[in-house]
């Protein structure tokens, strides 16, 4: 008789380099030129449009400052925002909107981001015009859900420089290819102006999730899943690219047949790796 001995084990570890907080150090700008220093909510853009909550210290109470009451705000090492005005071509009788946005560049032609529903826009401003610039934008099916603007309006901007118009159709919408033009379209048009770069490299947080679990058996079973998840939060805090690794280890039992025509059972041992690569996105928040 045989003597089987079966033992199962499982290992869960987590590690989060996520660090959740709701205050951060940074300072208000108020409109009659003074700054005032406290804690900033924590910087996600798409929830900075019309206000900002500010406290003086941990103790204090919170108060909500809206677009209309100051003129921005910035993080301690971080991202200057600006209260900002700017017409949306999308609406009828191109309705005048006033938003909190990332300050990208300063100069005759100054550039702005911000993020609503979770997609991005520029607004390109000097000191008597603005510019909404936006990307093409599709169905979940694929289909054209709105046309973009933003190589048409490059063009228009660019009169003057034709090396800058002949390169607008491969600008790609992003924000280190935006900086570039705009900063190259004021060294052509003004040279004479000095342009600020007020760009800060987003800070992606990144979690890492391992399972590992075995059979202990005369066979000896494993596997072994892994996970890096990398959200940039001031984007979306529900969108997230994630790179796992799987490895199995495994005994396949089949019934076989012997040249003498006896039944059996064969043991094949096999070994599964993948490196799969997805886009999560989570349509509940928490």
């Amino acid at each position: 008789m045989k003597s089987w001995l079966s033992t199962a084990m499982g290992l869960m570890i987590f590690v989060s380099a996520h660090s959740q907080k709701n205050f951060v150090p940074g300072y208000l700008l108020k409109p009659n030129g003074d700054s005032v220093r406290g804690l900033l909510q924590e910087e996600i853009k798409g929830e900075l449009l019309k206000s900002v909550s500010f406290k003086k210290s941990d103790a204090s109470e919170t108060k909500n400052y809206s677009v209309t009451e100051i003129n921005g705000f910035k993080y301690d090492g971080g991202n200057l925002y600006k209260a900002i005005s700017f017409a949306d071509p999308r609406v009828d009788s191109f309705q005048k909107k006033t938003y909190f946005a990332n300050e990208l560049l300063k100069g005759y032609y100054s550039l702005y981001e911000f993020v609503e529903d979770e997609r991005i826009y520029y607004v390109a401003q000097n000191d008597s015009n603005s510019w909404l610039l936006y990307n093409v934008a599709y169905r979940p099916t694929g289909q054209v859900l709105e046309e973009g603007n933003y190589l048409n309006k490059l063009i228009l901007l660019a009169v003057g420089c034709e090396s800058l118009q002949a390169r607008v159709e491969k600008t790609e919408y992003n924000v280190r290819a935006m900086m570039t033009y705009f900063i190259d379209l004021n060294k052509c048009l003004y040279p004479e102006m000095a342009v600020t770069n007020f760009y800060k490299k987003a800070k992606v947080e990144t979690s890492f999730y391992l399972f590992a679990g075995g059979m202990g058996s005369t066979h000896g079973e494993i596997t072994v899943d892994g996970l890096f998840r990398f959200v940039n939060p001031q984007i979306s805090t529900k969108t997230s690219i994630n790179i796992g690794f799987r490895f199995s280890n495994f005994v396949v039992t089949t019934d076989e047949l012997s040249g003498g025509n006896i039944r059996y059972q064969a043991h094949t041992r096999q070994m599964l790796y993948c490196i799969p690569a997805t886009v999560q996105y989570n349509f509940t928040s928490g």
